[in-house]
C-alpha cells in the first residue's frame, strides 16, 4: 500500500513539474543588429519549484529562423516556491534579411513552454567602421582635443560637436570655451554606407578670479590683494597665499587652480600713492540751546562724509555731542576732523516785584543782562504797570543767548477818593463832607472815622480811605468863607511826600509852635515844640505808610497827612 502511494505522488509531482518552466518575455539586444555584429537575447521565465536546474542553452538557425533551446531538470519531489530567472544566450552574427527569433524551455527533455517569435531585421555589415582615440576626454575651458581616427576602409569622414558639423578632415582638433559635456562624433562613409561611433568631453571651468580694478592708494596704507577661493594659487612674487599685500606702484598677478586642474589668471595694479587732504572743521564751539550752526570743513573738496551719513559740503547742527567729516580733495586721499559742540548754561530769569503793589508794580529781574525787552515795550531792567497783567521779559544774557519767562504782574486796587471841587462854606450853614467809597475805613483830617465830616469854617480838609486790599487813597479839599468873611489861609506846608529821611515842616509865619505826629489809626507817635518857622523832622524810625502831623499855633490847629516809603 505505502508503495503504491509513494509512486501516485512521484506521478503527481513529476507530471506537475514538467509543465511549470514557462517563458515570458524575449528581447535582443541590439534590436536592430547588423549582420556583422553580436546578438545577444535576454529570456525572462517564470519556475514553479525551487529546486530546477538549469543546464544551459543551444541556438539552432535554420535559414532565418533562429530557435533557443533552454535546459532545466527537476527531481522526483518538487519544493513549491516561484523563481523569476533572466537569462542571456549569445546568438553570434545573424544572417541579414528578415529574422524570427523564439525560445523553448525543456524539463527533463520535455517541452514545457515555448516564447512569442521576436521578428527583427538584420541589416548588411557596412564596409567602413568607424574608430578614433581623444587626445583628452577631461579638458578645462579654452583648452584643445585632437583626435587619432583608427577608421579602416572609409572613402570619407565627418566630425560633429553637440551634432553640429564640424570638419571633414580625416584627424582634427577642437576647442572649448564654454564648459560642460560635450557629444563629439565620428561617421565614417564608404560607398553607400556609413559607420558612426561616439565619445564624449567633459570640460571644466575655469576657477573665477577677479582682483578688482586698478586703483590708487594712500601714502602710508598697505592693501590686502585676495583671490577667491580656490585649490591652489601662485602670486607673481611666488607667495602661494591666498592673498598678498602691496604698498607701493606696482601690479601684481596671480594663478588659481580649480580641483579639476584649471587654471585661471589675472593682474591687479597700484597706479599711484596720493597724499592726504587736510580737512579741519576748527575749534570746538559752544552755542545757545536754540542756536545751531554751520560746520564745513572748507571749500574745494570733492567728496563729504558726515556722521549722520550725509555728503553734502556742510551740515547745520544744535543738538549738544561730537560731529566729525571724512572729506578729500580730487586725487587725493580722504581725511577726518572732528568737533565737540556745548550749550552754554542759561541763568533762568528771576522775577522781583514791588512789595507795595498798591496802584502799580514794578517788575524787575535779580539776573542782571546785558539786554532786555519787556512785553510793555520798556528796554531797561524793570517795567511798571498799572492793572493786573501778564508780563513776559525777552533777556541776553553775557553769552548773546535769549532766554524768556513771564509772571502775571498783580496790581492792588486804590480807593477813588473823590471830596469834590474845593468849595466854601458860610456862618450857620456847616459843609457836610462825604466819602465816596463803600466798603472800606475812612479817617478825617479831623481825626474823625466816620463816613461824614461836618465843616463849619473855612481850611484844608482831606480824607484818607483804606480798602480791604491794605491800600490807601486820599484826596483834599480847600474850604474857603462866603464872601465877607475875613479868609483864612492855611498856615503850614509840608514835604517831601512821601519821604524817606524827613521831612520839612514850613510856617508862614515865625513860630511853628507844638507839633504832634499820629500814625493812621490816631496813636500818637512824637511831639515836638518849635519856635522857628522851618522844621525837619526824620521820619527814619517809622514804617512805609500814611501818618498826621497836628500844629497848634497861636490857638490853631492844623492837620497836613504825609507819606513814608521806604
Amino acid at each position: 500500500m505505502r508503495a503504491f502511494l509513494l509512486a501516485t505522488a512521484f506521478t503527481l509531482i513529476s507530471g506537475l513539474s514538467f509543465s511549470q518552466a514557462i517563458i515570458s518575455t524575449l528581447s535582443i539586444s541590439p534590436s536592430n543588429p547588423s549582420n556583422c555584429e553580436n546578438v545577444t537575447a535576454t529570456i525572462s521565465l517564470v519556475l514553479y519549484c525551487a529546486n530546477y536546474t538549469y543546464n544551459g542553452a543551444t541556438v539552432s538557425t535554420s535559414g532565418n529562423n533562429v530557435t533557443i533551446n533552454l535546459s532545466y531538470s527537476a527531481g522526483l519531489i518538487c519544493l513549491p516556491a516561484l523563481q523569476y530567472p533572466t537569462l542571456t544566450v549569445n546568438l553570434g552574427q545573424l544572417n541579414s534579411g528578415s529574422v524570427t527569433i523564439s525560445a523553448a524551455a525543456y524539463l527533463n527533455s520535455t517541452l514545457s513552454s515555448t516564447s512569442a517569435p521576436f521578428n527583427t531585421t538584420v541589416s548588411s555589415c557596412c564596409g567602413a567602421n568607424a574608430a578614433f582615440t581623444l587626445s583628452d576626454d577631461t579638458i578645462c575651458v579654452g583648452d584643445t582635443v585632437t583626435t587619432n581616427n583608427q577608421t579602416a576602409t572609409a572613402d570619407s569622414v565627418k566630425w560633429f560637436d553637440q551634432l553640429v558639423f564640424h570638419d571633414t578632415a580625416f584627424n582634427t582638433s577642437i576647442g572649448y570655451d564654454t564648459a560642460g559635456y560635450h557629444h563629439f562624433r565620428l561617421v565614417a562613409y564608404s560607398d553607400t554606407c556609413n559607420d558612426t561611433v561616439d565619445k564624449h568631453i567633459q570640460v571644466y571651468p575655469l576657477p573665477e578670479v577677479n582682483l578688482g580694478n586698478d586703483t590708487s592708494i594712500c601714502d602710508g596704507e598697505i592693501l590686502s590683494v585676495s583671490a577667491p577661493n580656490a585649490t591652489g594659487y601662485l602670486w607673481s612674487d611666488g607667495s602661494t597665499s591666498q592673498s598678498v599685500t602691496v604698498d607701493t606702484v606696482e601690479t601684481v598677478w596671480v594663478e588659481v587652480s580649480s580641483n579639476q586642474g584649471c587654471v585661471n589668471s589675472d593682474t591687479f595694479s597700484v597706479t599711484s600713492i596720493l597724499p592726504y587732504s587736510t580737512v579741519t572743521l576748527g575749534p570746538d564751539q559752544t552755542i545757545c540751546p536754540d542756536d545751531s550752526t554751520a560746520l564745513t570743513p572748507g571749500s574745494g573738496f570733492a567728496n563729504y562724509l558726515w556722521s549722520n551719513g550725509s555728503t553734502s559740503s556742510s551740515m547745520n547742527v544744535n543738538a549738544y555731542g561730537l560731529y566729525w567729516v571724512e572729506a578729500n580733495q580730487s586725487g587725493e586721499c580722504s581725511s577726518r576732523d572732528s568737533i565737540f559742540i556745548d550749550h552754554h548754561t542759561i541763568v533762568p530769569i528771576q522775577f522781583l516785584e514791588d512789595s507795595n503793589k498798591c496802584g502799580t508794580n514794578t517788575i524787575s529781574t535779580m539776573v542782571g543782562y546785558t539786554a532786555y525787552q519787556w512785553s510793555t515795550g520798556v528796554i531797561s531792567a524793570s517795567t511798571t504797570v498799572n492793572d493786573t497783567t501778564m508780563v513776559s521779559l525777552t533777556a541776553i544774557d553775557g553769552n548773546g543767548c535769549p532766554i524768556t519767562d513771564s509772571i502775571l504782574a498783580v496790581v492792588l486796587e486804590v480807593p477813588a477818593v473823590n471830596l469834590g471841587n474845593d468849595t466854601h462854606v458860610c456862618p450857620g450853614d456847616p459843609l457836610h463832607l462825604t466819602g465816596n467809597v463803600s466798603g472800606a475805613s475812612y479817617l478825617w483830617s479831623s481825626g474823625g472815622t466816620g463816613t461824614t465830616l461836618v465843616v463849619t469854617s473855612a481850611g484844608q480838609y482831606w480824607l484818607a480811605v483804606t480798602g480791604d486790599n491794605g491800600c490807601t487813597g486820599m484826596d483834599t479839599i480847600d474850604v474857603d468863607h462866603c464872601v465877607g468873611i475875613e479868609e483864612i489861609s492855611n498856615e503850614f506846608k509840608i514835604y517831601p511826600s512821601p519821604a524817606t529821611d524827613f521831612i520839612t515842616l514850613e510856617s508862614s509865619s515865625n513860630l511853628i509852635g507844638t507839633v504832634f505826629i499820629y500814625s493812621v489809626d490816631g496813636s500818637l507817635i512824637r511831639k515836638i515844640q518849635s519856635s522857628d518857622s522851618q522844621l525837619n523832622i526824620s521820619v527814619l524810625e517809622l514804617e512805609s505808610g500814611l501818618y498826621f502831623i497836628e500844629t497848634l499855633s497861636s490857638g490853631k490847629t492844623e492837620v497836613l497827612p504825609f507819606m513814608v516809603g521806604k
